[in-house]
């Protein structure tokens, strides 16, 4: 991808950051230090984020630093994406991210957690593609 073409629009997972925060040697360390993407998260995942790394004892600084260049999107409470997007998840305390991501306009999301997405559902009615950060590195390499 030539340095005039725009950059892929991509909505993170929570654990997609804290895996790139516990590991420097994995696919998603790799994918967020690369230059070719605008990264996504919502207010949501931000306040997700600093409950979990409270609870794994990664400092909060580590986060910010890591997020400071990503966009965030705000979306409502989860109630409300519970309800709007709640068909789209098999867990619906996971419906924030299918909303940040329709929000955010973006037509990849990443995470780990591909069984908690009805990703056929979401890649027919929304035109949102879901893969891990391996699989998504590796679609992106066959773009070039």
């Amino acid at each position: 991808m030539s340095e005039k073409a725009s950059k892929l629009s991509v909505f993170l997972d929570s654990d997609v950051i804290i895996s790139a925060l516990l590991s420097k040697r994995g696919a998603a360390y790799f994918l967020l230090a690369s230059n070719y993407f605008d990264f996504y998260i919502s207010n949501l995942s931000e306040k997700e984020l600093l409950v979990v790394c409270k609870r794994l004892e990664i400092l909060g600084k580590e986060l910010r630093d890591l997020i400071k260049e990503f966009n965030l999107v705000q979306i409502g409470e989860s109630k409300l994406a519970r309800n709007d997007f709640g068909k789209f998840v098999t867990d619906t305390n996971d419906s924030h991210v299918v909303s940040g991501a329709v929000h955010a306009n973006v037509k990849f999301i990443v995470t780990y957690n591909l069984k908690d997405f009805k990703r056929e559902v979401i890649k027919d009615e929304l035109g949102i593609l879901i893969m891990t950060p391996g699989m998504f590195l590796q679609y992106f390499r066959s773009l070039k």
